[in-house]
């Protein structure tokens, strides 16, 4: 869904802090989609790894331009 609501665009609809950490939530993405089993992260750490890109987030963005940004 994030890679499909990017290549629509909404990608660029993001605030210019937002650009610095997708590129690790899309990595994230990435190894959880991994072909060997035994390589995608476990919950614990998928979950830990959302929760610093979300405090990153928060830290650098306002809420207005957070709730902006994600309603499109």
């Amino acid at each position: 869904a994030l890679l499909a609501f990017m290549a629509m665009g909404g990608w660029f609809a993001w605030p210019n802090e937002v650009h610095a950490h997708a590129g690790d939530l899309v990595a994230l993405v990435e190894r959880c989609c991994h072909v060997d089993p035994s390589q995608r992260p476990s919950a614990h750490h998928v979950a830990n790894d959302l929760l610093q890109i979300a405090e990153l987030l928060r830290a650098q963005c306002s809420e207005d331009e957070l709730e902006a940004a994600w309603s499109g």
